[in-house]
């Protein structure tokens, strides 16, 4: 993904007002450079050498980013920069404001898997011992249109077909101060459109943990997750990948799980309206 550079940038404007996304991005940019997983402690598990030319080719493609995003239209650069605001909302309150349960903790990707592998964000279910834990491995957009996100969810549905789902080369659970990398785990896109952005930013810049915890977005991510789980699941036993059936099947049994909780807790939840969520629930039924 592209580093971004909002300060200067138009408003947001929507349904009448606007709001100056300059405090949100520099915010974002803050949370995402230090939360995420750095190349440079992994010298104890791969060589130097090896380290080197991976941070070489993320300081190579963050150069071509750069000059990408100078390139975009004012418009196109806003929504890149609304997506990095979201990445960052939902890095910190997936956990702070439980909206993927209690048990789930999230680790921001390394900039190599972020660019290489396409992982924006490793959640990690479970607090126990290392066998009552699982992995899925996100990628979090915010677009107002289709191209990119049938992009992503192409993408799994080829890793479906070949038998090889998302790796993860640099790995630090900080919880338990354990290096490794991950293999062969689920991957799911999740995305809001700009507008449900605009007022998680408004929240998030005010401070307003309550709002951010009651907020419907958790349940369009919710409802993301099931539908793709649920038509992952279909699409790899058609393939005759059993195992990445079982993975799939896995993670649509604990999104279940959670929005049963939630709607008790919350209120039973109709269909989002959210044009992404629409977007992949249409994607999913070409499959």
């Amino acid at each position: 993904m592209m580093g971004s550079n909002s300060e200067g940038g138009p408003p947001f404007e929507s349904m009448g007002e606007s709001i100056d996304l300059s405090n949100a991005s520099k915010k974002a940019r803050w949370v995402l450079a230090k939360e995420r997983i750095h190349m440079a402690i992994f010298r104890d598990i791969y060589d130097k050498e090896e380290i080197r030319r991976d941070l070489m080719y993320v300081k190579k493609k963050e150069a071509e980013f750069r000059d990408a995003y100078k390139k975009l239209e004012p418009g196109e650069r806003r929504i890149h920069d609304i997506a990095k605001i979201f990445e960052a909302i939902f890095h910190q309150h997936t956990e702070l404001s439980n909206w993927l349960g209690d048990d789930a903790v999230t680790f921001k990707s390394s900039r190599y898997d972020d660019i290489k592998n396409g992982v924006d964000e490793i959640v990690k279910f479970g607090i126990g011992e290392d066998e009552d834990a699982s992995y899925l491995a996100l990628m979090v957009d915010v677009t107002v249109g289709s191209r990119g996100l049938e992009k992503k969810l192409s993408r799994i549905k080829k890793e479906i077909e070949t038998g090889e789902l998302a790796n993860i080369k640099y790995f630090y659970d900080d919880i338990k101060k354990e290096k490794k990398a991950l293999n062969n785990i689920p991957r799911l896109v999740i995305g809001v459109e700009p507008k449900q952005v605009k007022e998680l930013m408004r929240m998030w810049l005010e401070d307003d943990a309550n709002g951010l915890a009651k907020h419907k977005v958790q349940f369009t991510i919710l409802q993301e997750m099931y539908v793709q789980a649920q038509a992952y699941k279909d699409y790899a036993k058609k393939n005759g990948q059993e195992e990445i059936a079982s993975l799939y099947g896995e993670v649509l049994d604990r999104v279940s799980g959670i929005i049963k909780q939630k709607e008790e807790a919350m209120g039973r939840q109709g269909e989002s309206d959210d044009n992404i969520f629409l977007e992949i629930k249409s994607y999913l039924e070409k499959f």
